[in-house]
């Protein structure tokens, strides 16, 4: 995400070390909460084997809304053209929503929850030819993820209007990593604004094995069940300042 020097001599823009700060926003994909093992029994798994009332497999389809994120990088040049940064990125708690497929539950089984996630990747990114005053850019970067999801709440109106089962939150730390694309426009011989497209890929969100609180006309009671996971991809766009030292 960052432009190369073009005011500098070769040998400087060798030993050019800078910081970026960046905010933006992202859009989550699409994504399937499934068990992280359906046939676990010790405790026994949320949604199980098989096929639910819609006919595909069972575990709940959800729809992630966007979020702020922000991006702290510090890196060096590595060669003409080529830049190496250690990025810190934080993707805000961004709310989803879906519908699960459990059998006899009814075709609408709202799903509520929210997750935010912290990361750490080692970045590359390569200059391309200017384009007017343009610099585009190309990069990735893998690293951790720590990811962080709150209670699940799985409604079913057909049951009764109370009728809820919640479970467990949950923290984890998974590989990400991340492709991205932009340009930079240099505003002084030390500042630039870059402007970039990113995808990631943060790892998964996992709810703990523990207990379910389940709510129905009947009552309530708790019943022990294992994990569940959902992948977590965004699509998102990136402002930020890069200042060269």
């Amino acid at each position: 995400m960052i432009a190369a020097c073009s005011l500098c001599s070769p040998a400087t823009a060798q030993s050019e070390i800078y910081m970026r700060m960046g905010t933006g926003v992202a859009k989550g994909a699409d994504a399937n909460l499934h068990d992280v093992d359906c046939g676990a029994n010790a405790p026994p798994a949320l949604f199980g084997c098989g096929t639910g009332i819609d006919g595909a497999p069972l575990g709940a389809r959800l729809d992630t809304a966007s979020s702020a994120v922000v991006d702290l990088g510090i890196g060096a040049r590595l060669a003409p053209g080529l830049r190496g940064e250690f990025l810190l990125g934080w993707s805000g708690k961004r709310k989803f929503r879906g519908n699960s497929n459990f059998l006899r539950s009814g075709q609408e089984q709202p799903v509520t929850g929210t997750v935010e996630s912290l990361a750490m990747l080692g970045a590359l990114y390569w200059d391309l030819p200017k384009a007017g005053p343009i610099r585009p850019f190309m990069g990735g970067g893998l690293g951790i993820s720590r990811n962080r999801v709150s209670t699940i709440s799985f409604k079913f109106p057909v049951l009764g209007p109370t009728a809820v089962t919640a479970v467990p939150s949950g923290n984890n730390s998974d590989l990400t990593y991340m492709l991205t694309a932009g340009g930079a426009l240099p505003v002084s011989d030390k500042l630039s604004i870059e402007l970039a497209y990113r995808y990631a890929d943060l790892g998964s969100l996992k709810t703990s094995a523990g207990d379910a609180v389940v709510v129905r006309r009947s009552g309530s009671r708790t019943i022990a069940i294992s994990g569940t996971r959902a992948r977590m991809q965004a699509h998102g766009a990136l402002l930020s300042l890069r200042y060269t030292f």
